[in-house]
């Protein structure tokens, strides 16, 4: 697949002013030899977000892809949003609130896929945190391969979306349409999607932590 890029990071923001510095550093910390994108869709957060972004965006102008929308238009538009504007021939997966804990997290996934075809995506493990850095849990994930839509539907795999990475197939498919109805998990269609054109992997390795907002506005 000819891409301008190898990766691309797809990020949700709305009111991360208090966590998205750190969601944002944990990605430029990464160490890799591919061109890379982070692409963030900001929904018209009430805080401090869009100006935090702004400013990465100001350090680092070729490395960041801003939309910034003019209203809330709510996170499954936001979303959808990201998957347009996406041009890496990979995609993973960081909300604002999220981070990753490794510096070879890109490097690892994007080895396995180049060299693994059959294969649509990974994912690794994850911790959770309360939004105050307490640990909640930890090793919440399924720890398994998924094969095809039969293991899914019959396992229902728990797959952190913070560590997910995907082959890029927006750029040649019209799967958007399967974003449709009143309500949706979002992640959920995702996978069900990928399976269509390959297996999910299971790397054994903790890369990210996904934070469970209690006390969110």
């Amino acid at each position: 697949m000819n891409t301008p890029c190898k990766v691309s990071i797809a990020m949700l923001a709305y009111n991360h002013e208090k966590y998205i510095a750190k969601a944002i550093d944990s990605i430029l910390m990464q160490k890799f030899n591919f061109k890379y994108e982070i692409v963030i869709g900001e929904d018209c957060s009430t805080d401090g977000t869009r100006a935090i972004i702004l400013d990465y965006k100001r350090r680092y102008p070729d490395i960041f892809k801003l939309i910034l929308h003019e209203h809330n238009v709510g996170c499954l538009k936001n979303e959808l949003s990201l998957y347009d504007a996406c041009l890496g021939e990979y995609i993973a997966y960081l909300d604002g609130d999220d981070y990753w804990l490794i510096d070879n997290k890109l490097q690892m996934q994007v080895d396995f896929l180049d060299a693994h075809k059959e294969y649509s995506s990974s994912y690794t493990d994850d911790d959770i945190i309360c939004d105050d850095e307490h640990m909640k849990n930890s090793y919440r994930c399924s720890h398994m391969d998924v094969n095809s839509y039969d293991e899914f539907y019959t396992h229902t795999p728990n797959i952190p979306t913070v560590s997910f990475m995907m082959r890029n197939y927006f750029l040649t498919e019209d799967i958007k349409k399967y974003y449709n109805g009143p309500k949706i998990v979002t992640d959920r269609i995702t996978f069900c999607l990928v399976l269509r054109y390959g297996k999910i992997k299971y790397l054994d390795v903790k890369s990210c932590v996904y934070r469970y907002i209690i006390h969110g506005e």
